[in-house]
């Protein structure tokens, strides 16, 4: 069985750090203010440009393990569980709540097209839609 700690009666995973665990608990159940979690590498604090289940609001599960949930609107009663041991970035209403102290972003545009590094992340068929999407990944804006 996995190992958990638990604050505020939601279990988190042994090595995420307390800040990150405080910051989700605070706003477990408040349908008031959106939440955008950056998934990455807590080692070097690199983002994995994850865009899938990462805004929306905190719940919890139900169950002996009450685990952080992403529930995806107001009036939805569920969502998928949070990594949050590979939280590297949250923002709270596009306003930046916590940030690895290692965090870093490597995406450059180059024309119509997004990369990490040397490997291509998106290609689109307009500037707008490009810069669009380099604000969103930037966390500038939460949708594509």
């Amino acid at each position: 069985m996995k190992d958990y700690k638990v604050i505020r009666g939601m279990s988190f995973d042994k090595t995420t750090p307390d800040h990150v665990c405080n910051i989700l608990a605070n706003y477990c159940g408040d349908r008031s203010q959106r939440v955008r979690v950056f998934y990455g590498d807590t080692t070097t604090g690199k983002d994995w440009f994850e865009c899938y289940d990462t805004i929306g609001y905190i719940g919890r599960s139900t169950g002996t393990v009450k685990i952080p949930l992403m529930v995806p609107t107001k009036r939805s009663l569920g969502g998928c569980a949070i990594l949050d041991h590979c939280i590297v970035k949250i923002t709270v209403d596009k306003r930046e709540v916590y940030k690895h102290p290692n965090y870093h972003c490597p995406i450059e545009q180059r024309g119509n097209e997004l990369y990490d590094t040397e490997k291509n992340v998106c290609i689109y068929r307009t500037p707008k839609g490009v810069e669009r999407e380099l604000q969103f990944f930037l966390g500038l804006r939460n949708s594509h």
